[in-house]
């Protein structure tokens, strides 16, 4: 949608024209114009008295601001810590995926656009996506399957489950994204302990884990709590807190290489119990990657060289005939 400037200037004549308005009234003309152009907050700094550089500063530290247009659906994945622990990730990958365009950017036609928040304040229900301001809970890769030709995104309830190796490896990359942000991880224990980190556990869920990189991995987060700033003093607790706890989901990683939450990728992979199987046909058609073949009422088969191990087909499945190994 065009901003237009006589839009502007409407919203600003139902105002006082005071510097304390600038959210007010860039919040105004988000909502009815759909972006913040430059000609909007040009005319905004004029009329209100406020530098051009802080309406620019307004505009760029609130999520709730675009500079670009949007499309006519906003998608906004929730990447807060709850549901990043919860898979917001694979939810991400399922969402783009079927869009073709990455995080802040909007689908050739205008149709839709991709957005990703830090946090929703709906942690309890995370994984948690918001389609044109509804919000969507529990939500997984299987329940948004081939949504975006449909008016409405379906809500998909899962039970809770304890985090897992996996979820530690997306905590130690949310923690290694947020100090990598401007003016964070500039002291060299946050800047080269969580990068660090980062690589060991990555190693330890791709299957090149060694045992001595556990009591490295305790002495990196010590030395990154010596931080100067709260966020570094906290940002390794994550991982120090589940190797004292889940410390044997670990080592059944780095001795046995197997994953015992049966997330991490490298680690697994999927089968059908033919015993189990119904052929319904289910997982066959939710498979984004058509990796599985079989006939109608007969046991199905998973091409192990196409499967992503995305894990759509084992949710889908209704009868527990898909396992991972």
């Amino acid at each position: 949608m065009a901003v237009t400037i006589e839009s502007v200037e409407d919203i600003l004549s139902r105002r006082e024209g005071k510097p304390r308005e600038l959210i007010e009234v860039l919040q105004d003309i988000q909502e009815a114009e759909g972006h913040l152009s430059e000609d909007a907050m040009s005319l905004v700094s004029e009329r209100l008295g406020v530098p051009l550089i802080e309406v620019y500063r307004v505009a760029n530290f609130y999520k709730a601001f675009s500079l670009c247009p949007r499309g006519r659906h906003l998608i906004t994945v929730c990447m807060g810590t709850a549901c990043h622990v919860w898979g917001a990730p694979r939810m991400l990958d399922e969402v783009i995926g079927q869009l073709g365009v990455d995080p802040g950017e909007t689908t050739e036609k205008g149709v839709f656009t991709v957005e990703t928040v830090n946090c929703l304040g709906a942690c309890a229900l995370g994984p948690v996506v918001v389609l044109d301001g509804r919000y969507h809970d529990h939500m997984t890769p299987a329940s948004s399957a081939n949504w975006s030709s449909r008016s409405a995104m379906p809500t998909r309830r899962r039970p809770p489950r304890m985090p897992t190796l996996n979820s530690i490896d997306d905590l130690a990359d949310l923690r290694e994204e947020r100090t990598a942000e401007p003016k964070r991880g500039k002291c060299v224990p946050c800047r080269v302990g969580i990068a660090r980190m980062r690589e060991i556990v990555t190693d330890i869920t791709e299957g090149r884990g060694r045992p001595e990189q556990l009591d490295l991995l305790v002495d990196l987060g010590e030395r990154v709590a010596e931080s100067l700033c709260g966020l570094g003093k906290t940002a390794a607790n994550p991982v120090l807190s589940t190797l004292r706890y889940f410390r044997e989901e670990y080592e059944a990683h780095i001795h046995q290489r197997r994953c015992p939450a049966g997330v991490c990728r490298a680690l697994i992979r999927y089968t059908i119990d033919r015993d189990q199987c119904t052929g319904c046909g289910a997982c066959r058609t939710a498979c984004p990657h058509e990796a599985i073949t079989g006939e109608k009422k007969e046991p199905h088969a998973i091409n192990a060289e196409a499967c992503t191990k995305c894990g759509i087909c084992r949710e889908t499945c209704k009868f527990d005939a898909v396992t991972v190994l």
